[in-house]
């Protein structure tokens, strides 16, 4: 059995996650939009690849499956759910654009 204060710190860091996220998909997203100069494009570049490199898109896809499959809580996160899957799509679309856009 698991023991009462695990479950609660459980909970506790699900809805710090939650609360989390769209910031950080923000700040992204930012990062991507940014307009850089001539010399620093291949900066941009190795940001785009550490991206895609990173693992954040399948993190992404099942970050949106857990919430979507597992049964939640929403009683105090309903505000943040649909959020983070808005600041999702937005950083997917800016990444995509930025990847074609790069030569």
């Amino acid at each position: 059995m698991v023991p009462i204060s695990t479950i609660k710190g459980i909970i506790w860091f699900y809805k710090l996650e939650l609360k989390f996220l769209p910031h950080l998909f923000q700040i992204l997203t930012a990062c991507l939009k940014q307009k850089v100069g001539a010399e620093y494009m291949i900066l941009k570049q190795l940001f785009i690849e550490y991206l895609a490199n990173s693992g954040i898109f399948i993190w992404i896809y099942q970050k949106i499956l857990k919430f979507v499959n597992e049964p939640l809580d929403l009683t105090g996160m309903m505000n943040c759910l649909p959020s983070i899957v808005f600041t999702s799509l937005v950083f997917l679309e800016a990444y995509f654009a930025e990847l074609v856009r790069v030569p």
